[in-house]
């Protein structure tokens, strides 16, 4: 198992609209049949200010790739990356880390 962690500087002000995108992005992935496995939204409470972070499982590589893929051909990526682009910050991560068992 693996997870993809990735961390987004949210714009001041902005956090409540970025976090309302996303689980609505995670909530219409599910109702169409896409990914399906576990999702964590986190937001900085002590640590960086105006940080989210959000972790995808994945049994692999594999999955991960054909999951990142089907997403980027959706018709409605590009309306959510335009919308996100005006609520994030340049930098960030987008770790994989290996779950130890």
């Amino acid at each position: 198992m693996i997870v993809n962690r990735r961390t987004f500087n949210v714009k001041v002000g902005c956090m409540e609209e970025a976090v309302a995108l996303v689980l609505g992005e995670i909530a219409a992935d599910s109702e169409r049949g896409g990914y399906t496995g576990r999702i964590r939204v986190y937001t900085s409470s002590i640590g960086t200010f105006d940080q989210m972070a959000v972790e995808w499982e994945y049994q692999d590589l594999a999955e991960y790739e054909e999951m990142w893929a089907e997403w980027a051909a959706l018709p409605t990526t590009a309306a959510f990356m335009q919308k996100w682009i005006e609520l994030v910050k340049e930098g960030g991560t987008n770790e994989i880390w290996d779950l130890a068992e």
